[in-house]
Order: structure tokens, then C-alpha cells, then sequence
């Protein structure tokens, strides 16, 4: 989740990859009950990972003094993760499925 982790030293970085893995399995717990169905371990884990992704991203073009509010920000965030980008007012449906695009599993 902290891109440059790696570059501490080897006790800090497994002090921070043990808190990687607590948040990450936290997160999956949150999200295996908020699916009405049933999703693998995989799945859950690679949603979390997506998720920290996006907040961890932030810190390298967000300016607090911009246009955007850290708390439209949170919002925007919370709207994409929990809705998709397509739950947005003025965007259209997908006008494809999207397993054509990105192939089968």
C-alpha cells in the first residue's frame, strides 16, 4: 500500500506490512458482508487493494488549496469505490458488455 515501504528498513517495513495486511483484511471482512453475493477470496482481496490504491494515489496530485474540498474529495472517492464511475449524474450506460472488452476469465 506505501509504494516507497520498501525502502526502510527491513524492521520498519515488516512493522508496516503487518499493518498492510491488518487494514487489508479489515477492509475484505467490510466488503465480504456488504456483497449480497458471494465473492472469493481473490476477489475481496484484490477490491481492497484497488481501493487502498486509490486512496494512496491521492497524496501525489491532490492540493488542499484547489478547487476541491477534502471533503468533496471524500465524497467523489466514496461515490466511485462504492457506485462505479457509470453512478455519477450525465455519464451513459456501458453500451457493451463489459466481458467483451476485457476478455473471459
Amino acid at each position: 500500500m506505501l509504494f516507497d515501504a520498501r525502502n526502510l528498513p527491513s524492521e520498519y517495513f515488516e512493522a508496516i506490512a503487518l499493518k498492510q495486511k491488518k487494514y487489508a483484511a479489515i477492509l475484505t471482512s467490510v466488503l465480504s458482508e456488504h456483497f449480497t453475493t458471494a465473492m472469493s477470496p481473490d476477489e475481496l482481496k484484490t477490491i481492497s487493494y484497488i481501493f487502498f490504491g486509490i486512496c494512496n494515489s491521492i497524496m501525489y496530485w491532490y492540493d488542499p488549496k484547489g478547487a476541491i474540498t477534502l471533503n468533496e474529495l471524500s465524497e467523489i472517492c466514496y461515490g466511485i469505490f462504492m457506485k462505479g464511475i457509470s453512478g455519477f449524474p450525465g455519464t451513459c450506460e456501458v453500451p457493451f458488455p463489459l466481458d467483451s472488452f476485457i476478455g473471459e476469465r
